[in-house]
């Protein structure tokens, strides 16, 4: 397609140029491998998932405050966040709009990793497919479900964030 015959010339000419000149950043392949700051100009095209948190540790209270919600979070929710134990963990579950889902094997083996590893005994699960949950993951006694729909993403991304364990999906909203 055009678009792609357009980056990959972008990337190529970018490469060319002094690091504080390119146009195009491209995370390393396999993940972080930083050397130096990378440099951000407002034409910056990134290239990568940028998942790990050593990118952005000297921005982490900027993030934080970036990543409070705007609209007030409800009561109840506070109230919920306040009660987590440090042997609660949550499990994130995204289904409808993933090309590669993730198996139930994979859920099963993280719940008996933090079991096992971190003295978890409670899960609460968040996620997108509610039927997929129950069918799964309501068969164990020390999972709870959080239910879809009665929340908002923003509102179940600030409460996931409340959790000292957590069980994600391969989804960016997951790692954040």
């Amino acid at each position: 397609s055009g678009d792609g015959i357009s980056m990959r010339v972008a990337r190529r000419t970018s490469r060319l140029l002094p690091r504080p000149w390119r146009a195009v950043l491209e995370e390393a392949p396999g993940g972080f491998a930083r050397t130096g700051r990378p440099v951000m100009r407002r034409s910056t095209y990134t290239i990568g998932y940028w998942q790990d948190e050593r990118y952005f540790l000297d921005a982490g209270v900027r993030i934080a405050q970036e990543l409070e919600p705007s609209a007030p979070i409800r009561p109840s929710l506070r109230e919920l966040s306040k009660s987590l134990g440090s042997d609660t963990a949550f499990v994130h579950v995204r289904r409808t709009r993933f090309p590669y889902l993730l198996p139930f094997e994979y859920y099963n083996r993280a719940l008996e990793l933090m079991r096992d590893l971190y003295r978890v005994r409670r899960f609460v699960v968040f996620g997108d497919d509610p039927q997929w949950v129950e069918r799964h993951l309501a068969r164990y006694r020390d999972v709870s479900i959080h239910q879809a729909g009665h929340t908002s993403d923003v509102e179940d991304l600030w409460m996931m964030s409340h959790f000292r364990f957590g069980i994600v999906a391969n989804s960016t909203v997951s790692w954040w």
